[in-house]
């Protein structure tokens, strides 16, 4: 499975429906459909970390201090102080910060290095 971008290019291949300019093209299953373990285990990774972003919707949304920390040092690029101020939540999940003048984008990976799963939340500030 991959995506590539349209550039009013004539492509080949199983095209699902555009999203944007950007089109999804199936691949051959490379795995047995019938074996479902990857996909629960992908599932079950996901419950703790949904935990972690529920705590840290919650800081942000019911904690006036922590929203303005956290805006603050995003506004100011600082995003060391962000990713310590979500680790202090606590949020034990491995993550990536994105920062830029409409909002903050906090990138959630697998815990295990795999790539089975990830979430990316993005906020408005």
């Amino acid at each position: 499975m991959y995506w590539y971008h349209n550039q009013n290019q004539n492509h080949q291949g199983n095209v699902s429906m555009p999203i944007s300019d950007y089109y999804y093209i199936r691949q051959p299953a490379s795995q047995d459909p019938s074996d479902v373990k990857a996909l629960q285990a992908s599932a079950a990774s996901f419950i703790p970390l949904t935990k972690e972003i529920h705590q840290l919707l919650t800081a942000i949304a019911y904690k006036p201090q922590f929203a303005r920390q956290l805006k603050e040092a995003g506004a100011q690029g600082n995003v060391t102080r962000v990713q310590n101020l979500i680790r202090s939540i606590p949020v034990g999940t491995p993550f990536r910060v994105h920062i830029n003048p409409d909002g903050i984008s906090v990138i959630f990976l697998s815990p295990t290095g795999k790539t089975c799963f990830g979430i990316n939340v993005s906020l408005c500030w």
